[in-house]
């Protein structure tokens, strides 16, 4: 029960975060899967992408951010939930804990 509950309060947590960053978590970017040529109009917009979330998470986003958001991107398209595969590649991108997709 208590796991279930702490799990339940970063999944809040990171809502809240990408929510003061973006918004929405449905606004939320897609980084770039490889990192951007420098001064390009994707370089520009990734750089926007990163102040908002260090801002907002008070975190860095590093390459090890885009490894894990892409590696749990790729496992977690095929559900359906209701944006819930957002939250878990944000999640995964940030080091907090997640419920994974195939959880009853």
């Amino acid at each position: 029960m208590a796991w279930d509950a702490l799990l339940d309060s970063y999944a809040d947590r990171m809502t809240r975060e990408l929510t003061t960053a973006f918004g929405s978590i449905y606004d939320a970017p897609a980084p770039e899967i490889h990192p951007p040529l420098a001064l390009t109009l994707a370089w520009w917009r990734e750089r926007k992408m990163k102040r908002a979330y260090l801002l907002a998470v008070g975190q860095p986003f590093t390459e090890l951010s885009r490894l894990r958001y892409w590696q749990q991107r790729a496992k977690g398209q095929g559900y359906d939930d209701a944006g819930g595969y957002i939250l878990r590649c944000w999640c995964a991108a940030s080091g907090y804990p997640f419920r994974g997709a195939d959880y009853d």
